[in-house]
């Protein structure tokens, strides 16, 4: 029987399917794809079906009509019903549909499909390289299973297994297409086996999409969509940024997506002023997204409310009305305003504590983090040197406490974060960001700190903001020297459970010829023969963990299980919606 697959899947041969114990393997082999549609040719409903699209694919906004009833998501709707047809045909346990990459985003990924004559659980290891790095999770009772895979090897078979309630068993072989060498293998330089957690792997975000890799350094997941981070919601998917730019000259992507670990969507926003850089989940389900003036005229300036039902924008804050913009400004601004956008503040990240209303924002350019009471909109303080402000309230800004004569400010930080409170103290907050250190000054006429001298470091200052007093708490990377220095993206997070802290310096170039690290304040050199890397390291107190080398630079990193605690099915009947941003 020949089945008919949209032109949106390429054939491929995939895997082999065995029955635990029963030694009776069954190939399936795949015609050429045919130039406008595929079609597979099999006696048996257990042909597979894959995805190949070009991994380097970015559309510019301009070709792609950006309205909710036109959009990336009609694709993904023939591509649902195409899988739905392939579902009612019935595909066995032992027999399953096996679909690597359906959606095109996430090419270390799959979809099992088959029925259950009764509703039963389903556990699926996907096996690692070493057992400590297989990747375990259990679906909840159906009869129809559409099961998302995740933790796939890129361009070789990985070895999966799927175990009913009653303790049947088959094992899958899984191919899945090369990806980029430079992506595929991290290199681990140290890990302490009665620290490190094997459930989680360690995602390292950058321009293009998501890595995610072992115990061993090897990659086992991607995604295509751009993840400047990659946001988990409460939900178990993900929030990412669209394939799409507004700008891609300033890096302003066109919106965002709601995706799960497949890559299929299930919403998406576009706003007018596109989004950059940072995207925080509500309480109450709404998210926060980094935004720009809707005609690009300033960007990375401002941050919008999106109300998840609706895509209805619900609350703006234009930093701009905030602040004067020529207030703060320090040895960055002329290097980022020189490709003809407006920028001065480049808010690259920010948080909110619900407790105080309060939405800490990180200021690149500006070599500071403001604090906004989010309901009025008011400035409430200003952490950082208050060199350069010559226009803003004195009483922002804080009065450094210097006791062990090791204060220093941060300078063109990023990834601003609010530690948990210990002391109960309202007034008192630790503020944890990684400090990149460009200069090290507001003015290089003063001199600045370069060559050899340069580093960037994690940071936790503790700020009460009753006695307008700061004191550094804790630091990090300083002792690591140039070689450790990373002159733009880079962060730091804080796992309360394990009192650990992530750092990744993910912006390290390095200059062989001139066996140079500094190549911050003159900015990319064409001609530079420059290799870049990111390092990730845990560090507990003041003692290294673990550590990670991507060559490739990070914009942030993470450590998490990939499934989360919420293993569901993919239902493939419900639409992916698509918003419009707007005030209404």
């Amino acid at each position: 029987m020949k089945r008919s697959i949209s032109a949106f899947l390429t054939l491929s041969l995939l895997l082999s399917v065995t029955a635990c114990g029963s030694g009776n393997p069954s190939s399936i082999a795949s015609e050429p794809a045919e130039a406008d549609y595929d079609e597979i040719s099999s006696s048996a409903p257990d042909s597979q079906i894959t995805v190949s699209p070009d991994p380097d694919e970015i559309l510019s906004v301009s070709s792609v009509l950006r309205t909710a009833d036109h959009s990336v998501l009609e694709e993904q709707v023939a591509i649902d019903q195409e899988l739905l047809a392939e579902a009612q045909a019935g595909y066995s346990f032992e027999a399953p549909l096996v679909v690597v990459n359906p959606y095109g985003n996430a090419p270390l990924s799959a979809l099992a499909i088959f029925d259950t004559e009764e509703e039963t659980e389903v556990t699926v290891t996907i096996k690692g390289h070493d057992a400590k790095d297989d990747i375990t999770t259990t679906f909840p009772r159906e009869k129809r299973h559409i099961l998302p895979i995740a933790g796939l090897y890129a361009g070789q078979e990985t070895q999966v297994e799927l175990t009913l309630s009653d303790g049947s068993s088959i094992s899958l072989s899984i191919a899945t297409e090369p990806v980029d060498e430079d992506l595929v293998n991290a290199e681990v330089i140290r890990l302490d086996e009665e620290f490190y957690d094997y459930e989680q792997l360690t995602f390292a975000y950058y321009n293009y999409g998501t890595l995610a890799y072992d115990s061993e350094g090897d990659l086992r997941f991607y995604s295509q969509f751009p993840a400047l981070p990659l946001t988990r919601l409460s939900n178990g998917h993900f929030a990412a940024y669209t394939r799409e730019f507004a700008d891609k000259k300033s890096g302003t992507f066109a919106g965002i997506v709601e995706i799960d670990i497949c890559g299929r969507i299930y919403n998406q926003y576009m706003l007018p002023g596109g989004a950059h850089h940072e995207i925080r989940e509500l309480s109450n389900g709404n998210l926060l997204v980094g935004t720009s003036h809707d005609d690009l005229s300033v960007i990375n300036c401002s941050i919008a409310e999106i109300e998840r039902d609706t895509g209805n924008l619900v609350w703006q804050l234009d930093l701009c009305d905030l602040m004067d913009t020529t207030d703060g400004i320090g040895v960055l601004y002329e290097r980022m305003n020189q490709a003809g956008f407006a920028v001065w503040f480049h808010d690259n990240s920010f948080c909110y504590d619900e407790a105080t209303d309060s939405l800490l924002i990180s200021g690149r350019i500006v070599d500071a983090v403001v604090c906004v009471e989010k309901s009025t909109q008011k400035l409430k303080w200003i952490l950082g040197t208050n060199e350069g402000w010559n226009n803003a309230d004195p009483s922002l800004f804080f009065t450094p406490i210097d006791n062990d004569g090791d204060f220093e400010w941060q300078f063109a930080q990023h990834n601003v974060d609010l530690l948990p409170d210990l002391d109960g103290n309202p007034a008192t907050l630790d503020v944890l960001m990684f400090d990149n250190g460009c200069a090290r000054t507001k003015d290089l006429n003063q001199g600045g700190v370069s060559g050899k001298d340069v580093y960037s470091r994690a940071v936790v200052y503790h700020v009460d903001t009753a006695a307008m007093t700061v004191s550094q708490e804790w630091e990090y990377g300083k002792e690591r020297g140039d070689s450790w220095y990373s002159a733009y993206i880079s962060g730091a997070n804080y796992e309360e459970d394990t009192g650990v802290f992530w750092i990744c310096s993910g912006g390290i170039q390095h200059d062989a010829s001139a066996d140079n690290y500094d190549l911050s304040i003159a900015g990319f050199n064409g001609d530079l023969k420059v290799e870049y890397s990111a390092l990730i390291d845990a560090v507990l107190e003041a003692e290294l963990k673990y550590e990670l080398k991507v060559h490739r630079n990070v914009y942030r990193s993470a450590r998490f299980d990939i499934y989360g605690g919420r293993s569901t099915s993919t239902d493939v009947t419900v639409p992916g919606n698509c918003f419009v941003v707007k005030n209404e």
